[in-house]
């Protein structure tokens, strides 16, 4: 079952550097209102493998498949890259996780209400980009997690919806046999009723290599992005909750 996990450094851009979010006047500082990001952290366990205990050790396991998504969040728009997960920044995901479960008798009375939630999604496997619950000694817990590397997109598409429209309109710049991100892309601006979405899947070749008549697509490829495309979804319902909660604050 695909899982979303907190983002370790907010801010952090896929594949392209963070724009400074408080750099002056700079023109990342000006955008800040509109332009905002989230990363997230899916797991995918194996089909062979049993079902595990709830918690997010299970979650972190290296026999899963990890993928980072990572969401720019525009005025109308979300420009969304998703990428494979190596192996160091799952675990240090893993490390931080522990550390913030360690510190949690040194919250106040509200960040534990916010962490008794965040204890709660832990255990239904899904739990939202929560920086803002973070414990404020963040000396040795919150070792900065390096921005995730990976190619723009093997795969590149954009979809737009509209209320009434039948069908979202959408179109492909970098497309693959597979033909993976436009379709993922039209059902996803559907089901979300995205105005726009831009979303770049830089996936493994197991997952985009094109199937045929001779030569089907394994099942366990067809679950894995049935279940990665599922993960994306409550990536964006996560990373969109977080944005308009970090904008309250500030209002």
């Amino acid at each position: 079952m695909a899982s979303v996990l907190p983002s370790l450094q907010p801010g952090a851009t896929g594949p392209a550097p963070l724009l400074p979010a408080d750099s002056g006047q700079s023109s990342s500082h000006l955008l800040e209102p509109e332009l905002q990001t989230t990363t997230h952290l899916i797991s995918i366990a194996p089909a062979s493998a049993r079902p595990a205990a709830s918690g997010a050790s299970s979650i972190f396991s290296p026999q899963n498949t990890h993928f980072v998504v990572n969401i720019i969040h525009l005025r109308d728009s979300l420009a969304v890259w998703v990428g494979s997960a190596p192996r160091d920044l799952v675990d240090r995901a893993a490390r931080r996780q522990t550390t913030q479960a360690t510190h949690a008798a040194e919250d106040d009375d509200e960040e534990r209400l916010d962490r008794e939630l965040a204890d709660a999604l832990r255990q239904a496997g899904r739990l939202e980009d929560n920086h803002d619950v973070l414990s404020t000694d963040r000396s040795a817990a919150s070792e900065a997690l390096p921005p995730p590397r990976g190619a723009l997109a093997v795969e590149w598409a954009v979809a737009m919806s509209r209320p009434g429209q039948t069908a979202p309109l959408g179109s492909s710049l970098f497309r693959t046999n597979a033909d993976v991100a436009l379709p993922m892309s039209h059902r996803l601006a559907t089901k979300l009723a995205l105005s726009q979405l831009f979303l770049s899947l830089d996936l493994p070749s197991s997952l985009v290599s094109p199937a045929t008549a001779m030569m089907p697509a394994p099942p366990e490829r067809s679950r894995k992005l049935l279940l990665l495309e599922r993960g994306i979804a409550d990536a964006i319902r996560a990373g969109m909750k977080t944005v308009e909660e970090r904008r309250r604050r500030k209002a």
